[in-house]
């Protein structure tokens, strides 16, 4: 297994571990250094952005060591309703 995957499977684990229902961790980017999770709840659907990163960072700042923090370059946190519309096809 490489080390990207690694990572990877890493942060997977634990952003899985937020108590959040319906909670689904996906990739939108995963390259050599960096990764961008998708993070998807049904408890978002009733939160605004700002509550839904600060829950994700929250959990990333506490299991990650500065420089593994450094490697999440960004996290995208969507509700259900949201996901769909935001990968149709144009």
């Amino acid at each position: 297994m490489d080390f990207k995957q690694t990572f990877k499977q890493k942060v997977k684990k634990i952003l899985e571990t937020l108590p959040l229902s319906g909670l689904v961790v996906e990739f939108d980017l995963v390259d050599g250094t960096r990764v961008v999770p998708i993070v998807t709840s049904d408890d978002f659907e009733k939160m605004d952005e700002g509550q839904r990163q600060r829950i994700v960072w929250q959990k990333l700042l506490d299991e990650l060591d500065p420089y593994e923090q450094t490697r999440v370059e960004f996290v995208h946190t969507m509700a259900p309703s949201e996901y769909q519309p935001a990968h149709d096809e144009p």
